[in-house]
């Protein structure tokens, strides 16, 4: 039995199980070695977001305050890389939470994920929204998007 055949045999029992049956594989004219192609490319495509999203949203200072002013104190760089690897998490959490909504309760196969427009806000010399402080900003992103 070739390569082929044995991928065959693997997605037809997939779309014959449980799980196959949910998310209506073969109805929807798909089969798993085609969803774990599309699933990867999907992963791809939006892992930079891990790396890109900490970067932007640090460079707002967070809730990191620079004694005397003096950005480049090891104090103030350690707690925004703090901030970094928080951000980190909350961008994975967040587009989990979202991949996995959007899998179960809508049954699509949409990848979810913070968007860049929003989290260059922070960053912005206009970010200011109603004259408040831009501690805590980013917070408040998660509520706009």
């Amino acid at each position: 039995m070739g390569l082929k055949e044995s991928i065959a045999r693997i997605d037809e029992k997939f779309n014959n199980s449980k799980i196959g049956k949910f998310f209506e594989v073969e109805a929807r004219g798909s089969k798993l070695s085609t969803e774990i192609g599309a699933g990867t490319a999907s992963f791809l495509t939006m892992a930079y977001i891990l790396a890109v999203n900490p970067r932007i949203l640090s460079e707002s200072g967070g809730p990191c305050v620079a004694p005397d002013g003096n950005i480049f104190a090891p104090e103030y760089e350690a707690c925004i890389e703090e901030v970094k690897r928080q951000y980190i998490t909350s961008t994975a959490i967040g587009s989990m939470i979202g991949c996995v909504a959007m899998a179960m309760l809508a049954n699509l196969p949409i990848a979810l994920a913070p968007g860049e427009e929003w989290e260059s806000m922070p960053t912005s010399p206009t970010t200011l929204l109603d004259g408040e402080e831009q501690e805590g900003l980013p917070g408040k992103l998660v509520l706009l998007q």
